[in-house]
């Protein structure tokens, strides 16, 4: 256990000296011990004299009464005089600390701070040891010592100096306890702004804006600070906060995977409410953060749960950044005689503090008393909390590190341990650093030589004067001294930076500060950084104020003039030669070790500075050296990006023109044979799959949900086939089961001249497919059939819905790329940015080995841009894939102005087996009795209208899910054809973070997707039926448009057919249809209404081969049956002949 130590301190020390020049009996290193010991019982002083009770081997302590001769007023006038002349020792006064300047002082005037001789001092112990000091005298010095190292002003006080007094006299104000300016808990405590925050979560932050600066900021801490005693404190911070950093950094969320099993434990928890700090049991405690849970959240999902908790989860991210980059700091504060520390944001780094400010109405916090901890005080709840628990403690019972990394509380009310909190604040004191309205301005010149000169300058802000003041013209015409000295204040806690500033200062700017060059390397890249810290502007000459770096770089030259076929093809032209790179100038490796032939010191090169340390040069010469150039995969990267490892490249004429024909898209003719007009942005996309199936690239075309993604890959597959590259070889169109219809239906709307093969349920002939142009199948038999369709070549392979194989492990993925094709697209409208290694699977479809291997793509790119939001490596990932994918937004200006209001799109699902089996018995059941009927009378025909309406509402019940027919069973999605592309459409949604209203005629049937997006979500939507009360709808409607984590609402047509306003939402989805345009036009209306500020997409859910979409073809192709069904709804059906109505009814082919 490490002992405690006296004389922290320059004068503490001296103090100590003094006590050997005293000992006459050897009785100073016993009263050490007794110090240690704690026999020391009470200790006091007052005018001038110690008094004190030490405990001996008697029951009661001995009493010790020390003091020394008084100073004469004319040598104390003086002295004081004498100090007037030397500002820097005025400046250290004012900081806690003595310069060594006023022992000088002291000396030359014959006037004794300290003890030189026993006969200095008057001391006196009532133990019956003669010896003087005795061991009771000595211990009590020791504790002195103690008081002086953490309050110089005791020293003053037992030569009663009156310090202050003196000073003032002399028209200087010094402050002498600084107790009272201590903070407390409640100055925590801020007013809430109640607006609503404008920031999104995902919004723009940047971490990588937030360098680590944990070693420049221990330097703004001196060394040795004396409230510690047990060794240099600055040491056990600063390697305590290091491994509490190293454990703040190595923090990560959960997986995705289990992410589903745990993230709405926390759904709807409102974090607004909770208890954020307190003080408990002697510890500052930060409670009401749910960090496991919160750890456990994805942020892809974070938009499905209450806006709180999205909020709770950027502050954990911005604290766990700050403390992992060691930009944090402590603050000592008060409650109640207890003190404690707090942790903050180091506002001090303009990065950081422009980001809190940046999301200030984010930070609104408030405990149970409805207190607001307002922007700083939440930031600091949070950093305190998990300081506190990261730190793994020390092997010693250390108080200090208790305070400082548990959270314990401490009342300093013990012996020698009142002035600590002072000295504490005082450590601190930089860390709040204000440089007020008088800034300094440190202006650098170069010198004859290798030398170099700082000359201090002067802004005055509270006058609105700019230009910069020479010093000692400041000095001399200002008058206030209040001023002067405030400034010779700030300028002295340089001093422990900065060699002369003392100097500087008593000369009041008359000496300039100079360095040779060794020396301002220390200055540039040491102690620069702190004076930026704490906001201090540094002139540079021209010279030096681009720095240069030289960083390994090199030159990408081609050997062929025009981009060669796929991915290989395209790497395997690239040539690579290492240079290194000066700034924006390139040199050959040969010709860098000759302009840096000494390292470690400034280079004049070409009217600018090259610096580079022994360290960096020789692990600049090793990467140089090496055997192994870059892989041809890693060539193709850095000529896309145009950079290697943050240093600029060289790129050929060549090389350029390829990276420009990659890039850039011309339009290409839409085939005729396109029933559609293409929009602009259409054709633009189109015409960029074509242009990289040429170049033999592949694509994954990403736009957004509603852009016509399916319409643009049709068009290049008519192309394909219009230019004979499906003459041997066809397309293979993967898709989910749900979209396989639509598919059908799309291609023959669209280009109905294109032989179409749908390989699904009995359909599966693969020699008749190969005579298509085209073939449509699904994930799950490309899985189960795998061997089939690998024994056959394809001319492209396009998957829909592609992060279905995301997984790049499962084996529907692993059957997916085991497939032999020419050309490979991805179609896809997930947000790329959402699941960045899911996207890496993605491309390794389109592209294999663009992307490096997983573990390399996680390092590179997945982990700086999820976790440290790293804008570099986020603009290095675009370059590289910008030739390979194409995104466009709805909300693209460029498209914008090019899109419909209202997108009405038909979907098309299939019966499950199970469906179709229960659909024809009831079509076949239903049929007898109806044929039965006859028609010749009105009461027949009447009850023939009433079977044929009982029989529609039937085939509607099986066609949404056979359980609402049968009302049995289990609700599971996979009996029924819709409630499986309704999955797979809001899956679709909720990725892009959109919000969607479903409408259903059934009241069973909502309760029913209610279980189902539960069950597949673990989402509960909002369920608007009939009964509910005035009050409800209200509070749903409310929720709906303005809780981000409301992403679906469930509608009955009746209830809410009409009368609300439902903008959030940009989705409409008709789960079952009433025939009637004008009811659904109502309902869709609640979305697309004023106010609507995005485009709503209409889903109009179809079930294929059924009575569904034989009316829909009828009702779309004759307009005055449209017309009908507005008035009659569907009992126009029930009008039909026996043949008609079998026809409709049956399932067709």
């Amino acid at each position: 256990m490490a002992r405690e130590e006296y004389g922290q301190t320059w004068w503490g020390e001296q103090w100590l000296n003094a006590l050997t020049k005293i000992d006459y009996a050897n009785r100073i290193p016993r009263g050490k011990s007794y110090a240690r010991k704690g026999l020391v019982k009470e200790i006091g002083l007052a005018n001038g004299k110690i008094m004190a009770k030490v405990q001996g081997s008697k029951p009661k302590p001995y009493t010790v009464s020390l003091s020394m001769t008084k100073i004469s007023d004319n040598i104390l006038t003086q002295f004081f005089d004498k100090i007037m002349n030397y500002p820097s020792i005025i400046s250290k006064l004012n900081n806690g600390k003595i310069d060594p300047t006023l022992l000088d002082i002291s000396k030359e005037l014959g006037m004794k701070l300290f003890p030189d001789a026993a006969h200095d001092m008057n001391m006196s112990c009532s133990c019956p040891d003669s010896a003087v000091p005795c061991k009771h005298i000595a211990a009590t010095l020791y504790k002195v010592c103690s008081d002086i190292d953490n309050d110089p002003f005791t020293l003053f006080k037992f030569r009663n100096i009156e310090l202050l007094k003196e000073l003032n006299k002399r028209g200087l104000t010094l402050v002498e306890n600084q107790e009272s300016q201590i903070p407390t808990i409640d100055d925590f405590y801020g007013k809430m702004d109640h607006k609503d925050s404008t920031k999104d979560r995902e919004a723009d932050i940047d971490y990588t804006k937030l360098s680590n600066r944990h070693h420049e900021v221990i330097k703004l801490l001196e060394d040795t600070p004396p409230f510690f005693t047990k060794g240099n404190f600055k040491d056990v911070y600063s390697k305590s906060l290091l491994q509490i950093s190293k454990v703040a950094a190595k923090i990560t969320f959960l997986p995705e995977e289990l992410n589903e099993f745990v993230k709405h434990e926390v759904y709807a928890v409102n974090y607004d409410t909770e208890v954020v700090m307190t003080w408990y049991d002697k510890k500052l405690s930060v409670s009401g953060i749910d960090l496991y849970h919160l750890y456990t959240i994805s942020p892809a999902t974070l938009g499905l749960y209450h806006p709180s908790v999205g909020h709770f989860y950027t502050l954990i991210e911005i604290a766990l950044q700050l403390i992992s980059k060691g930009l944090v700091y402590p603050k000592i504060i008060q409650s109640d005689g207890m003190y404690g520390i707090v942790w903050q944001a180091l506002i001090l780094d303009s990065d950081v503090k422009d980001m809190i400010l940046d999301f200030s109405n984010i930070f609104s916090i408030r405990d149970k008393s409805g207190k607001f901890l307002g922007r700083l005080g939440s930031i600091s709840a949070i950093i305190t909390h998990m300081i506190n628990c990261f730190h793994r403690g020390t092997k010693e019972d250390d108080l200090m590190s208790d305070i400082f990394f548990g959270g314990k509380t401490y009342a300093f009310d013990g012996l020698s341990e009142k002035s600590m909190p002072n000295s504490i604040q005082n450590w601190l004191k930089l860390f709040e650093w204000d440089l007020g309205t008088l800034q300094p301005l440190f202006e650098v010149h170069e010198e004859y030589g290798d030398s170099f000169s700082i000359d201090i300058k002067i802004i005055d802000t509270e006058n609105n004067i700019r230009t910069p003041e020479p010093f000692s013209k400041f000095i001399r015409k200002t008058n206030d001294t209040v001023k002067q000295h405030a400034i010779y204040r700030d300028l002295d806690l340089l001093s422990i930076y900065m060699a002369g500033i003392s100097d500087f200062i008593n000369s009041k700017g008359s000496r300039v500060i100079t360095y040779d060059s060794k020396d301002f390397v220390d200055f540039l890249f040491n102690i620069k950084p702190i004076m930026a810290l704490l906001d201090i502007q540094v002139s540079l000459p021209k010279s030096l104020k681009h720095l240069i770096k030289p960083k390994a770089s090199g030159k990408i030259s081609s050997s062929s003039s025009g981009v060669s076929k796929g991915i290989v093809g395209l790497s395997s032209i690239l040539n690579f030669d290492w240079k290194v790179s000066l700034g924006d100038q390139f040199v050959e490796v040969k010709d860098f070790y000759r302009i840096v032939a000494e390292a470690g010191k400034l280079i004049k090169y070409q009217g600018q500075y090259i610096y580079i340390t022994e360290t960096e040069l020789a692990a600049l010469q090793k990467r140089l050296l090496a055997k192994e150039s870059l892989s041809k995969i890693e060539i193709l990267q850095t000529a896309l990006s145009g950079e290697y490892e943050g240093a600029p490249i060289e790129l050929t004429d060549e090389v350029k023109s390829i990276i420009k024909e990659l890039n850039t898209t011309r339009n290409i003719a839409v085939p005729s044979s396109i029933q559609a007009t293409l929009r602009p942005y259409q054709v633009n996309g189109y015409s960029w799959l074509v242009k990289n199936a040429k170049i033999g690239v592949g694509s994954i075309i990403a736009d957004d949900m509603g852009l016509g993604k399916t319409l643009q890959v049709i068009t290049f597959i008519t192309y394909l086939h219009q230019n004979k590259w499906l003459e041997d070889k066809p397309a293979l169109v993967v898709v989910p089961t749900s979209l396989l219809p639509n598919w059908e239906n799309e291609i023959k709307k669209f280009s109905p001249g294109l032989k179409t093969y749908a390989y699904y349920d009995n359909n599966r002939n693969i020699k008749e497919a190969k005579k298509c142009q085209a073939v449509i199948t699904t994930y799950g038999l490309i899985r189960t059939d795998i061997n089939t369709f690998k024994t056959h070549d394809w001319e492209v392979i396009i998957i829909d819905e592609a992060q279905n194989i995301k997984n790049p492990i499962s084996q529907q993925t692993k059957a997916i790329k085991s497939l032999k094709a020419n050309h490979h697209i991805a179609m896809s409208g997930t947000p790329v940015e959402n699941r960045l290694m899911d996207y890496w699977s993605v491309m390794d479809f389109a592209n294999s080995g663009l992307l490096m291997n997983k573990t390399s793509f996680s390092k590179v790119f997945e982990k700086p841009i999820m976790k440290e939001r790293d804008h570099k490596a986020v603009n290095k990932f675009k370059k590289i894939t910008e030739p390979f994918l194409l995104r466009r937004m709805k909300t693209d200006k460029s498209i914008i102005n090019d899109l419909p209001d209202k997108v009405v799109q038909d979907r098309f699902s299939v019966l499950t087996p199970s469906q179709a089996a229960i659909y024809q018995q009831v079509v076949n059941e239903s049929m007898a009795i109806i044929n039965s009927e006859k028609l010749d009378d009105s009461k027949s025909k009447f009850k023939r209208q009433g079977l044929v309406l009982q029989l529609i509402m039937a085939l509607k019940q099986i066609c949404n899910h056979p359980v609402q027919f049968l009302k049995s069973g289990h609700n599971d999605i996979s009996l029924s054809g819709k409630s499986m592309m309704l999955t797979d459409t809001l899956e679709s949604i909720i990725d892009a973070n959109e919000k969607v209203l479903i409408f259903t005629q059934f009241k069973e049937m909502g309760d029913m997707l209610c279980e189902q997006i539960k069950d597949a979500f673990n989402i509960k939507p909002i369920w608007l039926q009939g009964g509910i009360s005035l009050n409800e709808r209200k509070k749903m409607v409310e929720d709906f448009q303005n809780l981000a984590n409301k992403k679906i609402m469930i509608l009955s047509l009746k209830a809410g057919g009409t009368g609300l306003n439902l903008t959030a939402a940009n989705h409409v989805i008709h789960y079952d249809l009433w025939w009637n345009p004008a009811v659904e036009a109502q309902a869709t209306d609640r979305a697309f209404r004023i106010g609507q500020k995005k485009n709503v997409i209409v889903h109009r859910f179809i079930t294929k081969n059924t009575f569904e979409e034989k009316i829909n073809l009828l009702i779309n192709s004759k307009k005055d049956l449209a017309d009908m069904t507005v008035n009659t709804g569907e009992k126009w059906i029930g009008e039909l002949n026996n043949q008609e109505m079998e026809a409709l009814f049956s399932i067709s082919d």
